[in-house]
């Protein structure tokens, strides 16, 4: 992974990183494969929020853990958060985080979602549409905050 050391240094220069996915690469020290959920029915993959987040303001839970009656779709299990990390959603069954933010210590955030991506929801029907533009705010707002 040539790239690593300049992801960290993005990072350190207080710079924000927006990860989608099953982290299977040790990207950072710290952060821990991805971890499949203990079950796989449909109460096993039902979400709940821990904490609030602007990027998902006004987003119903049932909305993410459910697309056309099918829940999964949003995620199935999820990358470990480091010691420090808030968890926004987690699987209410088993408490796998889905969803936290990492203000690293040694500079820049991490934002992870351990599904497929947060974008698929966007032309969604339901109060998941939100979040792509709620993101896109919050990313700008962070931006512009860091270069004050």
């Amino acid at each position: 992974m040539a790239w690593r050391q300049e992801l960290e240094d993005h990072l350190v220069a207080g710079g924000l990183i927006v990860f989608n996915g099953h982290l299977t690469y040790p990207l950072f020290n710290g952060l821990e494969p991805f971890c499949v959920a203990a079950g796989r029915r449909r109460d096993d993959l039902i979400l709940e929020k821990v904490h609030d987040h602007p990027i998902f303001v006004d987003v119903d839970c049932e909305h993410l853990s459910f697309r056309r009656g099918v829940a999964g779709f949003y995620a199935r299990g999820g990358n470990p958060p480091p010691s420090g990390a808030t968890v926004i959603h987690q699987l209410k069954k088993d408490g796998t985080p889905v969803d936290w933010i990492w203000k690293r210590p040694n500079g820049g955030v991490i934002l992870m979602h351990s599904g497929n991506n947060m974008w698929l929801f966007q032309n969604d029907g339901t109060s998941a549409s939100r979040i792509a533009p709620q993101l896109l705010t919050w990313m700008l707002e962070y931006i512009a905050s860091v270069q004050q």
